[in-house]
């Protein structure tokens, strides 16, 4: 049995044959690395977009809870890498990929984009823990907050004002024990 080929010259065949060798699987990835803040810190969910070297869309990975991100099935060539995220400031690299190497990326680090969130209360450009305690500071006054008297607001802290928040809620609903 043979099979009857088109001669190259077609645009549409040869457009074809060209995707089709750019995207053949690959074990390893063509290029990882990371995306990290200004203080060292993981950028989860952050998207970087790879472009060919003539500008066109190659593909997108977004970065996991430790900030890392990887690329497949891409052939060996020179990619420009864009890595964004809403709070963030975008960082472009350039990349070349070799043929059945992986390439590691220089990392990412992303500079706060300012305009800080509500729940950004410290203005380090992310929501958490911190933030919350310092909530609970303010909530309570200096120095309530720490309920456990160790020094600092921690999550049994925290947990404890929920437990008590909540106590109080329900003795309220309910009519105070009448």
């Amino acid at each position: 049995m043979s099979i009857n080929t088109p001669p190259s010259g077609d645009p549409l065949i040869d457009r074809l044959r060209s995707d089709a060798a750019r995207f053949r699987p690959r074990p390893d990835p063509a290029f990882r690395g990371a995306v990290l803040d200004a203080a060292g810190r993981p950028v989860l969910a952050a998207t970087v977009f790879v472009a060919d070297a003539g500008g066109g869309f190659a593909g997108s990975a977004e970065t996991d809870e430790g900030g890392l991100f990887a690329m497949w099935n891409l052939a060996a060539g020179t990619y420009t890498l864009t890595a964004m995220h809403p709070k963030y400031q975008a960082m472009q690299t350039i990349v070349d990929v070799a043929d059945g190497l992986v390439t590691t990326v220089d990392t990412f680090v992303l500079a706060f984009a300012g305009g800080k969130e509500a729940s950004d209360l410290n203005g380090d450009g992310v929501t958490d823990f911190e933030d919350v305690a310092l909530l609970a500071e303010q909530w309570l006054g200096a120095g309530e907050a720490d309920m456990d008297k160790s020094g600092s607001v921690n999550l049994a802290d925290l947990s404890r004002m929920a437990d008590l928040w909540l106590w109080r809620a329900m003795w309220t609903l309910t009519g105070g024990g009448r």
